[in-house]
């Protein structure tokens, strides 16, 4: 009868072994998948990172021609990067918040049949934020595009009215001006003859005195010479 009982008990104690291990396998088992998980998550906000930085790098490359430009890019990453932080730290709260709830559901057989629907449930709604960034993203790139289109068609339409300037002073250095005899009544101290390098032309005044009396100015005044009588 002690035999039977001992044998008894150490059928228990292996029954019990047997199920604590189970136990151990599924718990070790599960946290395994959780720190996989955690990596691909880590992994997948890495590589998005580094190919938001990539295409941010490329962008300020092709704006980074005028102040304004440099400014507004600058604003616009620091606020994706919030948006991507921001969705990150989300992101992390409801993984965590997922987490706390499969520690509640282990003690029961429930917990086992749900896991991996859940699991699947979370990557799932990953993926379509990662898909949603991602769009968001190529529109704004195409948007920034379409804004360097526009700054090139300024550019190209600034080279031409400077070109049209830089022929003008060469078309006025063709242009004669006769000066009238002064009227006898005049008493002439000097005549001041202002050339005007940048049109080509000249400004001619009769100086008698402190005031000025003579002809019509002609230009811009830049420098001036006196022609002593």
């Amino acid at each position: 009868m002690k035999e039977d009982n001992e044998k008894q008990q150490q059928l228990l104690q292996q029954k019990e072994n047997g199920r604590k291990m189970k136990a151990a396998e599924a718990e070790q088992h599960h946290q395994q998948k959780l720190k996989e998980i955690e990596e691909q998550r880590i992994n997948d906000i890495q590589a998005l990172e580094a190919k938001m930085e990539l295409m941010d790098r490329k962008t300020k490359e092709r704006k980074a021609k005028t102040e304004n430009d440099k400014v507004r890019y600058r604003e616009q990453s620091e606020a994706r990067m919030a948006l991507a932080a921001e969705a990150g730290m989300a992101l992390q709260k409801k993984v965590k918040s997922e987490q706390l709830k499969i520690q509640d559901k282990q003690k029961s057989k429930v917990w086992e049949a749900t896991f991996d629907a859940k699991l699947k449930s979370v990557q799932n709604e990953y993926q379509k934020e990662i898909e949603n960034r991602r769009a968001q993203e190529c529109s704004r790139i195409e948007a920034l595009k379409r804004e360097n289109e526009k700054q090139k068609a300024l550019t190209n339409t600034l080279s031409e009215l400077q070109h049209g300037l830089a022929e003008k002073p060469q078309k006025m250095k063709d242009i004669k001006i006769t000066l009238r005899e002064p009227k006898p009544n005049i008493l002439q101290q000097s005549i001041k003859i202002a050339e005007n390098k940048l049109i080509g032309s000249s400004n001619v005044v009769i100086v008698d005195g402190e005031s000025s009396i003579g002809l019509v100015e002609f230009g811009r005044k830049i420098c001036h010479k006196q022609i002593r009588q």
